[in-house]
C-alpha cells in the first residue's frame, strides 16, 4: 500500500526560504501516518468474526519511503484479511487529510494506491537487513507503482488482482463502492488494450461536492468481479491468478500450473550460488526462507 502526498513540491517552493519552514510537516507525516494506520487496523481487528484469522492478523509495517511518499507491506495469510488492510488505509488517509492537512489550512492532500505481490516466483526480495527485507522487485511492483501515478485525492486505485480478492467477500454490511476508468497501457506492462483501472473512493457524502455530483457511477460488483476473473484468466502469464497457501484459505487455494516445480528450482538455485553472493544466509535457512514467502501475498 503506498500514499504519497499531493501539492508537496509547491508548499516546499513557497517556504522555501528555509527547510525549518517546511519539514515539521514532513516529520510529522513520516511519524503520524503510520500510527493513524495501526490505530485504525487495531480498530477493524476487532471486527474480525473468526478467532484464528483474528490471530494471523498483523499490521501493516512501513516497507520504504521514497520522496514523499511512504510504502507499506502487510501479509495476507486468508483473502478477507485484504479487506480489512484496505478500510484501514482508506480510513487513514481520509483521517490524516482531514487532521493533518484540512484543520491545518496546508495545501496539499493524499493520494493512495494498494496491489498485491506473491513470493517469490513471480517477485522476489533483494537481502535482509535485521528484519527489513532491503528490496522487493518483481513486475507486479511495477504494476503497482505505475499504478500509483495514476491516483488521486479521491482516487485510491487497486490493482485488478487486489480486486477480485476483495470483490469475492465484499462486505455486506459495509461494501466498498469500485469506480472503473477503463484501461491504460502502463509503462513496459504488456498488456492487450491497457490495464484496467479500478479505484475506491476516499471522499464521503457530504465532505466534496464533487462525490455528491458523480457518486452514482460506480460499478456493478458482480459485473466487476466476472470482468476481473476474465482478464485474470487472459493475462495469467502477466498477472498471475492469486492465491494464498495457507491452511486458513479456502477460496484461493488453487495453485498456479508447474509452481512447486518451480520453487524447487528456486530453492535448488539458491543453495548453489557462492557464499559472497548468497550472504549471511545458509543454505538450508534460505529454503525455510523460500517455504515462508511462497505461503505468503504482500
Amino acid at each position: 500500500m503506498s500514499v504519497d502526498v499531493i501539492g508537496s513540491t509547491a508548499y516546499k517552493n513557497q517556504n522555501s526560504g528555509s527547510s525549518k519552514n517546511w519539514m515539521p510537516f514532513w516529520r510529522g507525516f513520516f511519524a503520524d501516518f503510520p500510527t493513524c494506520l495501526q490505530t485504525e487496523c487495531d480498530s477493524l481487528r476487532n471486527g474480525i468474526a473468526d478467532d484464528q484469522i483474528k490471530s494471523n492478523f498483523i499490521n501493516p509495517i512501513v516497507w520504504k519511503s521514497i520522496g514523499d511518499e511512504l510504502v507499506f507491506e502487510a501479509k495476507l495469510d486468508h483473502h478477507t484479511l485484504a479487506n480489512v488492510h484496505l478500510k484501514a488505509f482508506r480510513e487513514a488517509i481520509r483521517k490524516y487529510r482531514k487532521i493533518g492537512m484540512l484543520e491545518k489550512k496546508l495545501p496539499m492532500g493524499l493520494k493512495g494506491t494498494a496491489w498485491i505481490a506473491g513470493f517469490p516466483i513471480y517477485n522476489a526480495e533483494i537481502g535482509q537487513q535485521g528484519n527489513s527485507v532491503i528490496e522487493y522487485i518483481g513486475p507486479l511492483f511495477d504494476i503497482g507503482f505505475r499504478l500509483s501515478r495514476l491516483a488521486s485525492g479521491r482516487k485510491l486505485i487497486v490493482s485488478v488482482d487486489l480486486a477480485r480478492l476483495l470483490l469475492e467477500t465484499n462486505d455486506p454490511h459495509d461494501p466498498f463502492e469500485y469506480h472503473y476508468d477503463g484501461r491504460e497501457f502502463l509503462k513496459n506492462v504488456y498488456v492487450r488494450d491497457g490495464y484496467p483501472i479500478i479505484w475506491i473512493d476516499t471522499y464521503k457524502s457530504g465532505e466534496s461536492k464533487e462525490y455528491d455530483l458523480d457518486n452514482n457511477r460506480y460499478c456493478d460488483p458482480s459485473k466487476l468481479l466476472l470482468f476481473c476473473r476474465e482478464f485474470l484468466q487472459e493475462n495469467k502469464d502477466i498477472v498471475p491468478m492469486p492465491f494464498i497457501d495457507s491452511p486458513l484459505e479456502t477460496v484461493f487455494k488453487e495453485k498456479p500450473e508447474n509452481y512447486d516445480s518451480l520453487l524447487d528450482d528456486i530453492k535448488a538455485d539458491f543453495q548453489t550460488l557462492p557464499e559472497e553472493i548468497r550472504g549471511e544466509e545458509q543454505p538450508v535457512e534460505a529454503s525455510q526462507r523460500l517455504d515462508e514467502l511462497s505461503k505468503s501475498i504482500t
